[in-house]
């Protein structure tokens, strides 16, 4: 397991590429074995990265083509010295590979340009650099739709990569249709069932069925993604997807949260908030499994969280960091299989981050995180040994009532400039 980075989101850990201890992710373009373009952050001092359209938090990074739209970055150094970065965008395939196309032919400009924005934390205990960019710019502006890599490196060297985010250019050429009905079958009352239709009428699809790649993606959860192929319908200006148990997400549950904004007082889901010099300690309240507990509607955000601080006027540089403490009940570990925390929080990180210990004198499972003043959500997951993959519904329970959020992604592959279009995005929440 060294060298090797994994990802804990929503449920699942993934290994997605090794990396070499100069943090390149240039260095294997030419050989054998694709690069996946995953979201990573291979620099330990970079924190609380933030990607969305302009103006807009809690967004799908995604901007349609042509259309004047931009998307924000925002992240902080930890480093405590001020360094300077730079950026690139790549373009992709739909499995996240650097596409065959020629830079000149995706983006217009340079293809590069630098992160000039630049703020020092004010007023907190924890002292950091907040940088952001608002991009596509001229340097580096998409000419094609498809999935694009944001690739931020320091000090000019562009194997010098301290992070990796994903986002969406997308056209608007193809109407979407989606719904989410109740599956028959054992998932009646924990799944949910996903049905599309296209509606293509006035754009040409010669062959839907190797040409056409819809994904479905569960909560901005890229580990929930499920890929569809093949049509159950084809019509003269219509296809259609799903149906029959074709296209079923387990429900999950509400996301847990938590509210970090102030340190002057205890907000719900909170214990006790503790200074011990230098820094805040958050205590959290003890989880409960919620396997067999009946479902409970709350509001969430869906996984996601928000940096926030009470009476700031730039909540990016004026919010501070403090140690959070999480903890879920426990009678005796489990003997095959670990206890991981996850949510958008963890998403491009090291899984090692998130992984809880059990303590013998509590009873309980216990991390504890640097996090940034804000609002979260999370939730705690099993995952068996020997397995890529984690249960959700294990301590949170799976429920059909569950309000999600869904995202349909609608790829074309264009045959005479080889890459993958992508023709439209639709979301849609489950109820």
């Amino acid at each position: 397991m060294k060298n090797r980075l994994y990802y804990v989101f929503l449920g699942t850990v993934v290994l997605v590429c090794p990396l070499t201890s100069d943090k390149s992710i240039y260095s294997a373009q030419n050989s054998a074995v694709p690069v996946k373009y995953e979201n990573q952050v291979p620099d330990i001092n970079i924190k609380t990265i933030i990607l969305h359209k302009e103006g807009t938090p809690l967004t799908l990074p995604a901007i349609n083509l042509n259309a004047g739209e931009k998307l924000e970055l925002h992240f902080d150094d930890l480093s405590a010295q001020q360094r300077s970065f730079s950026y690139t965008l790549i373009h992709c395939n739909k499995e996240w590979e650097q596409s065959a196309l020629e830079q000149q032919e995706y983006l217009d400009g340079y293809g590069s340009g630098r992160i000039e924005i630049t703020s020092t934390s004010f007023n907190t205990t924890y002292n950091y650099f907040h940088h952001s960019i608002v991009f596509p710019v001229e340097e580096a502006y998409p000419r094609i739709s498809g999935n694009y890599a944001l690739v931020v490196y320091e000090n000019d060297n562009p194997e010098d990569v301290v992070l990796v985010r994903q986002f969406y250019v997308h056209e608007s050429l193809v109407t979407v249709e989606a719904s989410c009905i109740q599956p028959s079958g054992e998932k009646y009352g924990t799944g949910q069932e996903i049905e599309c239709s296209l509606n293509h009428e006035g754009y040409s699809i010669i062959n839907p069925d190797s040409d056409i790649t819809i994904l479905i993606r569960q909560n901005m959860n890229s580990r929930s993604d499920i890929k569809i192929t093949k049509p159950r319908f084809i019509g003269p200006a219509t296809i259609n997807y799903g149906g029959r148990n074709e296209i079923i997400f387990d429900g999950g549950n509400e996301f847990r949260y938590f509210d970090i904004k102030s340190m002057k007082y205890e907000a719900e889901n909170i214990t006790s908030i503790d200074f011990q010099k230098p820094y805040y300690h958050v205590f959290l309240k003890t989880g409960e499994s919620r396997a067999f507990d009946p479902y409970f509607t709350q509001q969430d955000i869906n996984g996601r969280f928000y940096i926030e601080t009470e009476g700031s006027e730039d909540r990016h540089k004026e919010a501070d960091y403090v140690v959070v403490h999480f903890s879920l009940s426990a009678q005796i570990p489990f003997t095959d299989g670990e206890v991981y925390i996850t949510g958008a929080l963890c998403e491009g990180f090291p899984e090692d981050d998130f992984r809880m210990s059990f303590n013998p004198d509590k009873r309980q499972y216990e991390k504890a995180l640097l996090l940034k003043q804000g609002f979260y959500n999370y939730m705690f997951v099993y995952c068996p040994k020997g397995s890529e993959t984690c249960d959700m519904g294990y301590l949170e329970g799976n429920h059909y009532e569950t309000a999600n959020e869904y995202v349909v992604f609608v790829y074309h592959y264009d045959s005479s400039w080889d890459y993958d279009r992508l023709i439209a995005i639709k979301q849609f929440r489950s109820k």
